[in-house]
């Protein structure tokens, strides 16, 4: 069986995440590509890429500066809830991280960075329904 490798890509704009997507698809034979940007799942936004470099099979996740910060702060809810990542989880932390996602994206879309308040926002709700 080949090797099987993951890596993230984390890049400042979607502008650059296009140009990422576009220079690995062209130096790298695609199986699959799925760009969970503008349809994110669950609030989960990325473009992932299936790769083949020779002998090597790859899982790239290419995820603007915005994305991966979502990304982190989801990871801390799933810390105390795997099914969060999966549409569970409480409904005031859902919706939280679903505002947080749609709001990333259009900070994407406008070039700017997501708010450090609305992240700290999230993570008070966060910590209202976990605890601390």
């Amino acid at each position: 069986m080949p090797d099987v490798v993951g890596c993230r890509v984390i890049v400042p704009d979607r502008d650059a995440q296009i140009a990422v997507v576009e220079r690995l698809a062209s130096a790298c034979n695609v199986r699959q590509l799925d760009d969970k940007s503008d349809d994110p799942k669950f609030g989960y936004r990325a473009v992932h890429l299936d790769i083949r470099y020779g002998e090597i099979y790859a899982e790239i996740q290419v995820q603007t500066r915005n994305q991966h910060l979502w990304q982190t702060v989801s990871e801390q809810v799933a810390g105390y809830d795997i099914s969060i990542k999966y549409g569970g989880g409480h409904p005031e932390v859902s919706m939280a991280l679903l505002d947080l996602s749609e709001l990333a994206w259009q900070c994407d879309v406008a070039g700017t960075e997501l708010p450090a308040a609305d992240v700290d926002r999230v993570r008070d709700v966060i910590l209202s329904v976990y605890g601390g």
